[in-house]
């Protein structure tokens, strides 16, 4: 295991003097994955979405497009947002896919705003480290949300071109208001170019000139539940071909039957990665499983007792048993781990069963894309498992594995910010199947197990759901 210190100095030695600036003409193509919602206002809510987006800076004025793809229905939308000194405006585009606009409705009133080229600087983005994303070095950028204070978003730039890869959004309610790409749980980008584009000034200057549309629509297009609503209840839509979405995202299929694709952990896994969780740093991860044992221990450090000490000499341990879960916290005494706080006996969350096959669906696969970190004739399976909270809350948790087993990235996200939990994503940079080198009696130490501690015993569907990891502290 890296020790606080090397990490530390490891974090130290590769901040970048200042956050990335975006260029001021560009165009990409993005994956998207919805975040879960009890109350959906469309059909299928939790299918993958591709978007082509164009971005135009000049003169003060902002403009992004954005051409919607649905993956499973196969259908077409098509946005225009335009920010400046007189605020936002947005319209609905009349097209079809590569083909030029015929008309619009709008403008339409929204808080939402394109953001400036340097637009992490000026929300004052923090360098939280570097690490790997499909394998893909990356450097991750936090803007912290004030209200409430553990959400905010991360962007992700590769070392090796300083391009966008993914931008993370923990909080639904698209905080940033970022069109579109704010909406959504997580926004891959898997082509990004940095191009003027003439068309975008021709629609600004089109639409600027044209007289008020008269359709009414009482929709900002701000949140996800937005988007899906404006889907499920469209001023224009077409029809687009598969062939169409790979032009964007080479590879991408939609899902297919049967489900070779899931994942399933040998008798003993280790893994190594990088989460995001509550704090301006990722935590350096590992997770020991051996389930003829019915033990999983995940070590977070720098998962800290409080928010503004965002430092790897802190640890938290998540230590699984058949029905209930302890939570060990430490704290690195310059030679040493202190235990510092135990909580024992938390019941109902187990290790998960190493077989996922009744609990996922996959939403798509991915074969071959360099931007997936993908070599030729490698597939991989974007998975969405379900857990509704209640009547109207539905966690989503997305699982990226590869056809050879081999875990690519773990995550939760619901549409109910209020329900607290600390841990959102894990890179996996190491997945170690028939880890029998690795894992063994001395990988689950716990200074706060308790023999008697059993609780009740848990259903059968909470035993084979991912556990929560963050979940609450009791006791």
């Amino acid at each position: 295991m890296i020790l606080p210190p090397e990490l530390e100095a490891e974090r130290r030695s590769r901040q970048p003097p200042e956050p990335p600036s975006l260029p001021h003409h560009w165009r990409a193509s993005l994956l998207l994955s919805p975040f879960g919602d009890g109350k959906p206002p469309m059909r299928n809510p939790s299918q993958l979405c591709v978007a082509d987006i164009s971005y135009r800076h000049a003169h003060r004025v902002r403009v992004l497009r954005c051409r919607l793809h649905l993956l499973q229905d196969l259908k077409y939308f098509d946005w225009l947002f335009v920010s400046g000194p007189f605020g936002t405006r947005w319209y609905w585009l009349v097209s079809k896919p590569g083909c030029p606009v015929t008309g619009w409705h709008g403008p339409f009133d929204t808080p939402v705003e394109v953001p400036e080229p340097d637009f992490l600087v000026r929300r004052q983005a923090r360098f939280g480290n570097a690490w790997p994303i499909s394998g893909i070095m990356t450097d991750g950028w936090v803007v912290r949300m004030d209200s409430p204070p553990t959400h905010g978003s991360w962007f992700s730039f590769r070392r090796d071109n300083s391009r966008l890869m993914r931008l993370l959004n923990i909080d639904c309610g698209n905080p940033l208001r970022i069109p579109v790409l704010g909406a959504f749980f997580l926004a891959h980008v898997a082509e990004f170019k940095a191009s003027a584009q003439r068309e975008l000034e021709e629609l600004c200057e089109a639409v600027a000139s044209a007289p008020q549309d008269k359709a009414v629509l009482n929709n900002p297009l701000v949140t996800q539940r937005d988007i899906q609503s404006a889907i499920a209840n469209p001023l224009s839509a077409a029809t687009c071909t598969l062939a169409q979405i790979q032009s964007l995202i080479p590879g991408l299929s939609p899902p297919g039957g049967g489900a070779p694709g899931l994942p399933q952990w040998t008798d003993k896994t280790f893994i190594r990665g990088w989460s995001i969780g509550v704090h301006r740093i990722p935590y350096y991860t590992e997770i020991y499983y051996w389930w003829a044992r019915r033990r999983q221990r995940s070590m977070f450090l720098g998962w800290g007792p409080k928010l503004d000490r965002d430092s790897y000499s802190y640890r938290l341990d998540m230590v699984l048993y058949a029905n209930y879960t302890t939570q060990p916290a430490y704290e690195w005494k310059g030679q040493d781990w202190e235990n510092t706080e135990c909580v024992p006996c938390i019941p109902d969350i187990g290790i998960p069963c190493p077989d996922f096959a009744d609990m996922g669906n996959i939403k798509a696969t991915i074969e071959g894309n360099k931007h997936f970190g993908l070599e030729k004739g490698r597939t991989l399976f974007v998975i969405a498992a379900e857990m509704p909270r209640d009547q109207d809350i539905l966690s989503v948790f997305w699982l990226w594995f590869t056809d050879d087993q081999k875990g690519v990235l773990f995550s939760e996200c619901e549409i109910a910010p209020e329900l607290e939990h600390a841990l959102q994503l894990i890179d996996y940079v190491d997945f170690e199947q028939n880890a029998d080198t690795r894992v063994d009696d001395t990988s689950f130490a716990d200074p706060c197990y308790v023999p008697a501690c059993t609780g009740e015993v848990a259903s059968a569907a909470a035993m084979r759901l991912v556990p929560d990891i963050g979940a609450r502290k009791t006791g």
